[in-house]
């Protein structure tokens, strides 16, 4: 018999869709395993409403015809209303399951069958809770599913609402809004990471209410572009179907069930078990117990090669994954290294790099308490900072301490220590579910409160990093600072805010702008938003003009993306830069560019 545990890993390029990937974001308490949700008994009372579900996920690779089979999920679920406002819902037939065209065995099916979930929204924010013996390997997936069918929010009002909100791939600027009575318009988009990008025409779920608010349908496609390298991609285009088939009339008996049953899911959970997962089914050849990494470690030069250090980090990972007490033993080695040459440093960033890349909510802690307590020095308190600002699965509260290790060192006029203590709690708040609201208010509060250029240009770029809509009117008056430092700060840190008027702001600054400082972080914030024609005419009508091969480059990159996505006013833009420029070089790249869209070999550099 075939494991679940298999099954699920060897969906390997599906792994976007159904969790087994490290991009996670989470504000929850988390341990390794099992967790209990501190919930009270919940009582159901609410009529039973059965849906007919269905799920598919294609791949197409960028110049090929033929998209791949990714996901096939369907099946029928049944929701029912709890008297403390939380809904369960549970698969009660699972129809279609396949991965990459190979159909998942029926025991793997059959172990989805009547495990309960519970959906709770508090203050826009969803939580998920699911029976303990739901297959593990199936958590992601099984997130992925009730976020596209349970929305955060309860209703839209006149004006459309955008908020960022996470799943496994990363995180995305996300629309609502309300075209007619009982009807949501779900639209993603952006995606926060650049090298993901979302088509404008096809990013739509539709969700239909009855006039009670019991949800009658779902019906959308979304299609996200995955950038593999300068020159290849992959297309991933997901489409859900949601049909209510029956509402029973009856009112069934209440049902009281125990938080004892259930776990907490979300993606910080999907991330730790993919770990492990990975992990346990990893080849061991060149796997080193913990003790051989260590005294590897020791052996670590500063030009070493690559492969033999990756063997190391990867050991420490997994041995960490293992057995988290062996996070103690990391520090430690942290705390002994007092030398600072280049060879010890790059030991140093192989022990950081371990605790940033593991998924526990402990690690996390331990490079807290290094950049808040235990470093000896500067320079180790900047590798804390730096390691927890990119750690998979930070919680609300890292981003706290941040900012008081990053006021603190304002107070001891430590510019290193606070520049990174700020951008590390922007990025930690953007990656954990939610808002920060206390967050934002301290970074808004200790800009307006500093006159130092340097120290506000750090601010804004935190700003940027957190990406809350709390920024805005900051950000947009920044924009119009007479230093150059501030606006590029604050026009770069526009690029993820989950609002309509971010790009509004960037192009509208595009017609007054000097400075090719600001016009380098301009152009880079727009590489973040959805263009149209008339962006890509007003770029190549302004920026042909410069005179910085470096803004001109940036500027034929954003057309460039538009000329890959088959947009012909995105073509027509370039062919005017090319008339319009004085640079020999940006001619030949773009003529480059173009033969390579319509297959001709390429022209030689002048």
């Amino acid at each position: 018999m075939v494991s679940f545990k298999h099954i699920a890993l060897s969906a390997g390029i599906t792994a976007f869709v159904i969790g087994l990937g490290w991009s996670a974001y989470t504000h929850n308490k988390r341990s390794p395993h099992l967790q209990v949700a501190p919930l009270p008994p919940v009582v159901v009372d609410g009529a039973p409403v059965d849906y007919a579900f269905e799920m598919t996920m294609t791949m197409l690779k960028k110049g090929e015809k033929q998209a791949l089979p990714g996901l096939t999920f369907a099946g029928v679920f049944q929701n029912r209303h709890a008297a403390s406002k939380t809904i369960t819902t549970a698969w009660t037939k699972v129809s279609k399951f396949s991965l990459q065209g190979q159909d998942i065995p029926d025991e793997v099916r059959d172990a989805f069958l009547n495990k309960i979930a519970l959906i709770e929204t508090v203050n826009s924010d969803i939580h998920h809770t699911i029976q303990k013996d739901f297959p593990e390997a199936y958590l992601g997936l099984e997130l992925n599913i009730l976020g596209k069918i349970f929305l955060p929010i309860a209703s839209v009002g006149a004006s459309p609402l955008t908020r960022a909100e996470s799943d496994e791939t990363g995180r995305y600027n996300v629309k609502y809004e309300s075209p007619k009575p009982n009807e949501i318009v779900r639209t993603w988009v952006q995606a926060h990471n650049p090298s993901i990008k979302v088509n404008p025409k096809i990013n739509t779920l539709v969700y239909d209410y009855d006039e009670t608010g019991l949800l009658t349908s779902i019906d959308g496609r979304i299609e996200v572009e995955m950038a593999e390298s300068k020159d290849s991609a992959i297309v991933y285009s997901t489409t859900v179907s949601v049909k209510m088939l029956n509402k029973s009339a009856e009112k069934p008996e209440k049902i009281t069930l125990s938080h004892d049953l259930f776990r907490k899911i979300d993606l910080a959970t999907v991330a730790e078990i993919t770990a492990t997962l990975q992990n346990q089914t990893a080849s061991s050849d060149d796997h080193l117990t913990f003790d051989q990494a260590m005294t590897k470690l020791k052996e670590l030069k500063k030009n070493t090669d690559f492969n033999s250090i990756m063997q190391i980090s990867q050991s420490l990972e997994e041995e960490i994954l293992k057995n988290p007490e062996n996070i103690k033993h990391v520090v430690d080695a942290i705390l002994a290294n007092r030398e600072r040459d280049e060879d010890r440093e790059q030991q140093m960033s192989v022990l950081f790099g371990a605790l940033s890349s593991t998924p526990l909510a402990a690690t996390a802690d331990s490079l807290v308490d290094l950049a808040q307590n235990t470093c000896p020095d500067n320079y180790c308190r900047i590798q804390a900072l730096l390691a927890i600002g990119n750690h998979p699965t930070p919680e609300a509260h890292h981003a706290q301490d941040l900012l008081t290790i990053g006021e603190s060192a304002v107070a001891k006029n430590e510019v290193d220590v606070f520049t990174t203590a700020y951008l590390s709690a922007g990025s930690v708040a953007s990656r954990v579910e939610g808002d920060v609201p206390e967050l934002s208010k301290a970074i808004i509060r200790d800009f307006n409160g500093d006159d130092d250029p340097a120290h506000r240009s750090a601010l804004l770029a935190a700003m940027g990093n957190h990406a809350s809509v709390d920024y805005i009117p900051t950000l947009e008056k920044s924009a119009k600072d007479e230093e150059v430092m501030i606006r590029a700060a604050a026009l770069y840190s526009l690029r993820n805010v989950p609002s309509d008027s971010a790009k509004a702001t960037l192009m509208s600054a595009i017609d007054n702008e000097a400075s090719d400082i600001v016009a380098n972080e301009l152009l880079g914030a727009l590489e973040y938003k959805n263009l149209n024609g008339e962006d890509y005419a007003k770029i190549a009508r302004t920026f042909a003009k410069s005179e910085d091969e470096n803004v001109q480059t940036r500027a034929i990159t954003l057309l460039v993306h538009g000329l890959n996505q088959n947009d012909a006013q995105a073509e027509a833009a370039l062919k005017s830069f090319r008339s319009a420029t004085t640079l020999p070089e940006i001619k030949t790249y773009i003529q480059n560019e173009l033969d390579r869209k319509n297959g001709v070999s390429p022209a030689k550099a002048p």
